[in-house]
């Protein structure tokens, strides 16, 4: 079975406790109901319906798995259209209905203004983007706020020394949307790149629905650039990736894990070949806990998981995890002190290890590098 190594000491007990036992008690008696709200419609559904595959899929295994403190797990899931204020209106529907835990959201205001709600009912929230400033915040730890996703910190160093060290990377350029993913995450991958001695030559933002981004590329070819750097998660970095190839320019794509998806290679076409960018699931070469996953998400929809669907499936596991920890206490509080006084737990995006000061608690040895090839994501061996 493959280790992360930072992970490899704590492996065989967190793979214990990111599996319950087969011969678990069947659930009974009256459901535990966690809420989902995710984008599952509008720009941003390629993340979005997978997420809700997977928590399809979670809630099944759950159940065969004893459940959720032995009562049978009812996932309900609700769609925010990509629209902060709908995520706000569900989460206070959910909180009505007495949910133990919210998961989502899959954008980064989405989160925000969910959390809002959350937090004032004392209901944890699982969130699914790399966004660590919603819950470190200049306030503090925002308490009943978590991270299933590693942050963009570590984002930004693995994709920077892997441009660098793999590439030959002089002149980057970073084309990147106007939302608070893309801006967030330009801004601390520039810092990163010129900590690793790259020159950042043209950073340049698009809308998110843009269509046409050959003005923004004009500019990255008279920056002299040699690779490009696109931070996005809705169809833009596709037509972007496909403009690049239309342009002649000669430059290395390298995207955020907001592009890893089929519809990246579904819309860019045969261009999204040599594409990078980085991944948390490894679907080329799984270990164990990544290939029960992968086996269950497959036979349900016939298709691979991407990095989403692991967002999605780790979070709803975290819950099961909380209450075997926690001796099946199941307010917020209970649920809150079981992760931040929690063992490592194995998850198919990573080891997690959250405390009371880290509520992401993901070490950068989780994240591969991946490339297209094929027409399909490939891991790089590193």
């Amino acid at each position: 079975m493959r280790i992360r190594p930072l992970a490899a000491l704590a492996a065989g007990a967190a793979l214990a406790l990111s599996i319950s036992p087969a011969g678990a008690a069947a659930p009974s008696g009256t459901p535990v109901t966690i809420g989902a709200i995710l984008s599952i419609s509008g720009p941003f559904a390629p993340l979005g319906e997978p997420e809700r595959n997977a928590l399809q899929v979670a809630e099944r295994d759950i159940n065969a798995t004893g459940g959720i403190a032995g009562h049978p797990l009812k996932i309900v899931i609700m769609d925010d259209e990509g629209k902060p204020d709908v995520s706000s209106q569900l989460a206070t529907q959910l909180v009505s209905q007495h949910v133990i835990g919210i998961i989502g959201g899959t954008l980064t205001a989405n989160t925000q203004a969910a959390y809002r709600v959350a937090e004032a009912a004392q209901v944890p929230e699982i969130f699914m983007t790399p966004t660590a400033q919603l819950w470190e915040t200049k306030r503090g730890i925002a308490p009943y706020l978590f991270q299933s996703v590693p942050r963009n910190e570590l984002e930004t160093e693995k994709l920077s020394l892997f441009a660098k060290n793999r590439l030959g990377a002089k002149k980057i350029a970073v084309l990147y949307d106007e939302n608070p993913y893309g801006q967030i995450g330009h801004k601390l991958l520039a810092a990163r790149a010129k900590q690793d001695g790259l020159s950042v030559v043209a950073e340049e933002q698009y809308p998110t629905t843009a269509s046409d981004l050959t003005p923004q590329l004009l500019k990255v070819q008279q920056s002299g650039a040699d690779t490009v750097f696109l931070w996005g998660a809705s169809e833009a970095p596709a037509i972007a990736a496909r403009q690049i190839r239309q342009l002649k320019l000669k430059v290395h794509i390298v995207g955020a894990t907001g592009i890893l998806s089929q519809n990246f290679i579904r819309v860019a076409g045969p261009d999204a070949e040599g594409v990078y960018s980085d991944t948390d699931l490894n679907t080329t070469s799984p270990d164990a806990v990544e290939e029960h996953f992968i086996g269950a998400y497959r036979n349900e929809f016939k298709t691979p998981p991407n990095n989403f669907a692991s967002f999605a499936w780790d979070a709803a596991h975290l819950f099961q995890f909380a209450a075997q920890a926690n001796g099946g206490k199941l307010d917020g509080p209970s649920i809150v002190k079981a992760w931040e006084t929690m063992r490592p737990y194995h998850g198919t995006t990573a080891f997690f290890k959250f405390t009371d000061k880290d509520h992401n608690g993901i070490a950068i040895d989780s994240l591969h590098m991946t490339e297209v090839k094929s027409g399909a994501w490939a891991v790089i061996k590193e």
